[in-house]
């Protein structure tokens, strides 16, 4: 499946979701977040927080990933909150003009 490898420093991590995304952040804060959505299972999952500092090599390459080192968290979605997060992020497209 198509996913990431990612060193940080000497760390190594290969992630990828077979039915979901992947999404790798940088926040104001300068951590880097490194998350998935699993939408078979509705689960959120977290491989890492990493605050960067100055001198921290990243090195982000897409790859075909055969085994993903495994999240330190999974959260499972209800319904309800699937639905929320469908619904606020279709509010804010829309008033973007990006969907009608």
């Amino acid at each position: 499946m198509k996913g990431f490898r990612i060193k940080i420093d000497r760390q190594k991590t290969d992630i990828a979701v077979r039915n979901g995304v992947v999404v790798i952040g940088v926040d104001i804060g300068g951590d880097l977040h490194i998350n998935g959505l699993d939408f078979y299972s509705a689960e959120r999952l977290k491989w890492s927080n990493i605050t960067l500092r100055d001198g921290i090599k990243v090195k982000i390459t897409a790859a075909d990933i055969d085994r993903t080192n495994p999240p330190v968290l999974k959260e499972r979605m209800e319904n309800e909150a699937i639905l929320k997060e469908y619904n606020d992020l279709k509010t804010m497209l829309t008033e973007k003009g990006l969907l009608k």
